[in-house]
């Protein structure tokens, strides 16, 4: 079993997105949980074949589960316990994902999936099933711990961004960045670029936009900001 806590940032607010779940045979039939699915260990009925590795079990899941690529996705913690499951003896791989905003609405289209605020689910005013307010207080520690050290908030911005809500998805994390280290750690860096001639234009000086310059997620020597 997989399952994916997948995150978007979206008016100015993390949010997780949920899915209904549509097995009657299933434990939880009907509520909503975490992105998530099982691995085929056989050959399903409907042509469904088994999945020759981890890997490709993984790409299945979000292919056919979530059907855009997350911009960032890893792998958190593995568990497992006879209790977790009505069904019986279950163990699970659970990773964060990240959602480019500009693509997250595409997956709410399909009314058995819905985003809600990531902190209505940590403080419990949500509950889901299974253990899956606890998977989701465990990935969101490790992204705040990680996060610090890496450009990862970086991938869950739209495709490009101002510095302005840089600052604002570091906040969201729990960690406080200043636009001077902004400038001399990922401008400098060379972790973001900025769009020569695209600005976003409000009230005073027009804004440039930036965009991710790197391959990939990048590790830091020392933290980025400070915890708030």
């Amino acid at each position: 079993m997989m399952d994916f806590v997948t995150l978007r940032v979206h008016d100015n607010k993390m949010q997780l997105l949920l899915l209904r779940r549509n097995m009657e045979d299933r434990p939880h039939y009907g509520e909503f949980a975490l992105v998530g699915g099982m691995i085929y260990s056989q050959d399903k009925e409907g042509g469904l074949q088994r999945d020759e590795d981890y890997e490709s079990a993984r790409d299945r899941i979000i292919r056919t589960k979530l059907g855009v690529i997350p911009t960032l996705f890893r792998e958190v913690y593995n568990d497992g316990s006879a209790k977790r499951d009505a069904a019986g003896w279950s163990v699970v791989a659970v990773h964060y994902a990240f959602v480019n905003p500009d693509l997250s609405e595409t997956i709410t289209r399909n009314p058995d999936y819905k985003w809600v605020n990531l902190d209505d689910v940590l403080s419990g005013r949500i509950q889901l099933p299974f253990d899956h307010n606890q998977s989701v207080e465990r990935v969101v520690a490790h992204i705040r711990n990680m996060f610090g050290y890496t450009s990862g908030a970086l991938y869950s911005l739209p495709y490009k961004f101002t510095i302005a809500q840089i600052v604002n998805v570091y906040s969201l994390l729990g960690i406080e960045v200043s636009r001077q280290s902004i400038r001399q750690r990922l401008i400098g860096g060379g972790h973001i670029k900025e769009l020569q001639g695209d600005f976003e234009v409000k009230r005073g000086k027009p804004t440039p936009y930036y965009i991710i310059a790197e391959q990939e997620m990048s590790f830091f020597d020392s933290v980025i900001g400070k915890r708030k």
